[in-house]
């Protein structure tokens, strides 16, 4: 009678109680996980309809629950805006607490924190963030929840300006130097490293006794413009070219390397600028028709420069107006000014630096 007796415990092989533990380990994840679902969707529901009784009991499952749980129900800046709309703020001002939690939570699966953000956003624009904060009697601490709680939205308010706004009233260096470390991120352009490539076109106009040689003519620019502050330092290489009125088979033409300095007024875009430099002129052939004496040493000139101009900034467009000397003895017998204009296209190449913030001199600490 015995052979018909099977002991069950005794045959039931490792795999099968493998298989056993793993199915109710994951049965009990997914039931833990299923909870905290329920009390997250329960929590934005009780936001929602504005029962803030049941919103703070939900909370405090919500962290009892925390501590025997694999999961966290409760992520990162979602436990400061809960302590906002449960009016904790006093945790709020707490340096400690608002650096442990501000940040954003690494994982979101729902729409619980979207649902508490849209909420704040409305409450700051409202005016309500404001009525609530009134019950905070330390004006540094009114003042640093406020910005903490516009910060969650700091691509659509600047922080920068607020922090900078209300520095004396945040009396508690702890708060401010926290809003800086966190916030602050001005920058300015660096001038010193800053500087900007431009390549245009210009027409050219001579004035004086070279007018009765030469005709206007057409030409190009080039060069790269740096700032000092409100200094402008600008190195351009010009070449223009010309004919000359006596033969159709000449040409006049003209090269130079100058250094423009100005001030720019940034308000308005425009820069003046004084001019020097070196420059080339050179004739077409080394004699002229009209006079066999002519060597080659007359086919070209060079000479200092002097001059003035203006130049004006449109988005990367540049545009330019100035006079310069022009010495032709040796080529065209003749000398005088040129009057250009000139259209360029601008490239600017930008260096950001940061800007220090600046603390008030005395502070409580």
């Amino acid at each position: 009678m015995n052979l018909f007796v099977h002991d069950y415990e005794e045959t039931k092989s490792p795999d099968t109680l493998s298989l056993v533990e793993k199915f109710s380990e994951s049965e009990m994840l997914r039931q833990e996980f299923d909870l905290v679902k329920y009390l997250r969707d329960a929590m934005r529901k009780a936001l929602l309809d504005d029962s803030l009784e049941r919103l703070k009991k939900l909370v405090d499952v919500a962290e009892s629950y925390e501590k025997s749980s694999t999961y966290f129900i409760i992520h990162d800046y979602e436990k400061i805006l809960l302590k906002y709309f449960l009016g904790d703020f006093e945790s709020l001002s707490d340096v400690q607490f608002v650096s442990r939690y501000n940040t954003r939570p690494d994982y979101v699966y729902d729409t619980f924190h979207k649902t508490f953000k849209d909420k704040l956003q409305a409450e700051i624009e409202s005016g309500k963030l404001d009525e609530k904060l009134k019950s905070v009697e330390n004006e540094s601490d009114r003042m640093f929840i406020y910005i903490v709680m516009k910060g969650f939205f700091k691509y659509k308010y600047d922080i920068e300006s607020l922090i900078e706004k209300h520095k004396l009233q945040l009396k508690k260096r702890e708060q401010l130097e926290y809003l800086v470390d966190v916030y602050w991120n001005r920058k300015t352009v660096d001038t010193l490293k800053s500087y900007t490539f431009f390549l245009g076109g210009s027409y050219v106009a001579f004035l004086g006794d070279i007018s009765d040689k030469v005709k206007n003519g057409f030409g190009f620019y080039g060069g790269t413009n740096w700032y000092i502050y409100d200094v402008s330092l600008e190195t351009q290489i010009t070449t223009h070219f010309s004919d000359v009125r006596s033969s159709d088979s000449l040409h006049f033409y003209n090269l130079g390397w100058n250094l423009n300095v100005g001030y720019y007024f940034r308000n308005i875009s425009l820069q003046c600028y004084l001019t020097t430099g070196v420059e080339v002129d050179f004739y077409g052939e080394n004699k002229s028709k009209n006079d066999e004496n002519r060597t080659s040493k007359d086919s070209y000139q060079a000479y200092p420069v002097y001059g003035a101009g203006v130049l004006y900034d449109m988005f990367y467009l540049r545009f330019r107006a100035g006079i310069k000397n022009i010495w032709g003895d040796h080529t065209v017998n003749a000398s005088g000014f040129r009057f250009y204009m000139s259209i360029e296209f601008s490239i600017p190449v930008l260096t950001m630096k940061p800007v220090e913030f600046v603390y008030p001199d005395s502070m409580e600490r």
